[in-house]
């Protein structure tokens, strides 16, 4: 892109300003019992008035829990964790989609599933959300394994690579973080959607929806549905 689409403030600091808010570049879906939402945190700017949060604001008008009793979202850049490495406060760009986006998310989210962190970390609920760093697919940059004390992590490791397996079936789920050399689980928990927002599940929605296989590639997050 020409200088004019885009400019580097810091890398360090993840201060940059990257045309992009067109496209696949943040999106919705829903399937069985769930309600997907992926944030872009390097588009043009994250400002309440911004194309994303517009978009995001109006998606959320639409969901229901007696339809889709879960709300996931995927960014690549976690809001919680508990890494020495980018840590959130210090990086422009994902202090500015928290801003803007953590308002309309609030008390609504179960679980954010982020990457950007090469390690895996779950964290306990933080106001009824969950947040998982699944940034341990793989890299030339390695593993982080190097961290600060917290109050809000569950579960943390930056010795394996891995990816995770969620299911969901009605207002119940589950998740295990596997080891990718041989399977082994290293982390799991169930949990169950937010209780104060759900009422009976009706529908499609009502199905089993077996599993959700989470892993990082590169810069984002990928997953794979089986619905059954």
């Amino acid at each position: 892109r020409s200088h004019s689409d885009s400019e580097v403030m810091s890398w360090l600091r993840y201060d940059f300003r990257c045309r992009y808010d067109f496209g696949g570049s943040w999106y919705s879906f829903s399937t069985g019992p769930a309600h997907f939402v992926t944030l872009n945190p390097y588009c043009t700017n994250s400002k309440p008035k911004a194309p994303q949060i517009q978009w995001l604001d109006e998606d959320l008008k639409s969901f229901r829990r007696d339809r889709t009793p879960f709300l996931v979202v995927l960014t690549h850049a976690p809001w919680v964790h508990s890494s020495q490495t980018h840590r959130p406060e210090n990086e422009v760009a994902t202090r500015q989609l928290r801003a803007a986006a953590e308002p309309l998310l609030a008390k609504k989210m179960d679980l954010m599933f982020s990457g950007h962190v090469h390690a895996y970390e779950r964290s306990k609920p933080v106001e009824g959300t969950r947040y998982i760093v699944l940034g341990h697919g793989g890299n030339n940059e390695k593993l982080y394994n190097r961290w600060i004390e917290s109050e809000t992590s569950a579960f943390r490791s930056g010795d394996h690579y891995g990816w995770g397996i969620l299911t969901l079936s009605g207002s119940h789920g589950s998740f295990q973080a596997r080891r990718s050399v041989d399977g082994a689980v290293m982390d799991s928990f169930e949990f169950m959607a937010r209780e104060n927002e759900v009422s009976e599940v009706t529908g499609d929605s009502a199905a089993f929806w077996a599993a959700v296989v989470l892993f990082c590639l590169g810069c984002g997050l990928c997953l794979c549905c089986c619905l059954v």
